[in-house]
């Protein structure tokens, strides 16, 4: 088993992780370790690695499904690398500008996507962080008349951005081809972990179901006051080599404004399992005033 050294980064969420090879093919125990590390922190942060493509595919390849894969390349088939970066260089690539609320990757579909990480390409200091908020932890900070208040209803998320926040102006206008949208409880059960978590988000979710628009507005409010509240967030300020995975069902991100003229910042994106959306065309993001 490899020799990990592990520090958490809040007493809620994330790890810090040293003394990981990805360029190997790890031990049987060295990734129930990971695994079991995942679930229970949310995110793995390795920090200054030259890692390629395989590599970053592999580490987020193991840590989904009910099972390990049986071995790398099983861990690399169920993941898709996306050709496009997230970076402020380039125009067609993934949220080059602008601000992102919080979320969780295709939180409007069906079946969303249960891991994503990013990996620090090329970046030039300082760098716009990425914020983590944990949706598992969120839970269990809710007052129990609120929690019981919550558990019967449920909410309705869909493709784009909500129009929510301080800044919004800066917030990025995401134009899918189709709306897709989809309801779930407002405390889910995550698949994979059969633990409770709060599914709602800033960016995804529109309305409760069942009220009018002040209220159901006033009430997802409520819930992000706790979700989003200082000792349940981290925020990862990138250099080039670092990786970042996470549980895109019990972890939501989001980062600042991001300007074309400011410090480089290209990451490149995986996602896993493949999912059944991936014939989706690439939405549009366009800066709009705030309105």
């Amino acid at each position: 088993m490899a020799e990990l050294q592990v520090r958490e980064l809040r007493p809620t969420i994330g790890a810090e992780v040293e003394g990981l090879d990805l360029r190997t093919e790890l031990d049987s125990e060295t990734v129930r370790a990971l695994r079991e590390l995942f679930d229970d922190r949310g995110f793995l942060l390795i920090r200054s690695a030259d890692l390629g493509p395989e590599d970053q595919s592999y580490l987020t390849g193991l840590l989904v499904g009910d099972a390990p894969p049986t071995d790398r390349a099983a861990a690399v088939a169920n993941t898709h690398l996306y050709a496009n970066y997230v970076t402020n260089r380039d125009k067609d690539g993934y949220a080059p500008f602008g601000e992102l609320l919080f979320h969780c990757d295709m939180m409007w579909a069906d079946s969303p996507v249960q891991a994503l990480s990013l990996y620090g390409m090329q970046v030039e200091l300082p760098s716009v962080p990425t914020n983590f908020a944990s949706m598992v932890n969120a839970v269990d900070a809710l007052p129990a008349d609120l929690r019981a208040r919550v558990e019967p209803l449920s909410a309705l998320h869909m493709t784009g951005q909500q129009r929510r926040g301080k800044h919004k102006d800066q917030l990025v206008h995401i134009e899918h081809e189709t709306v897709r949208t989809t309801v779930k409880p407002v405390v889910w059960q995550h698949p994979r972990t059969q633990r409770p978590i709060l599914y709602v988000s800033q960016q995804m979710t529109a309305s409760i179901e069942g009220l009018d628009a002040d209220e159901s507005e006033a009430l997802l409010e409520e819930l992000f006051s706790y979700l989003y509240a200082p000792d349940n967030v981290v925020g990862h300020g990138w250099g080039t080599g670092d990786l970042v995975v996470w549980d895109n069902l019990g972890v939501q991100h989001a980062r600042a404004n991001v300007e074309f003229e400011g410090p480089e910042r290209t990451l490149r994106k995986v996602i896993a399992p493949v999912p059944e959306n991936m014939g989706i065309r690439k939405p549009a993001m366009v800066q709009v005033d705030a309105g």
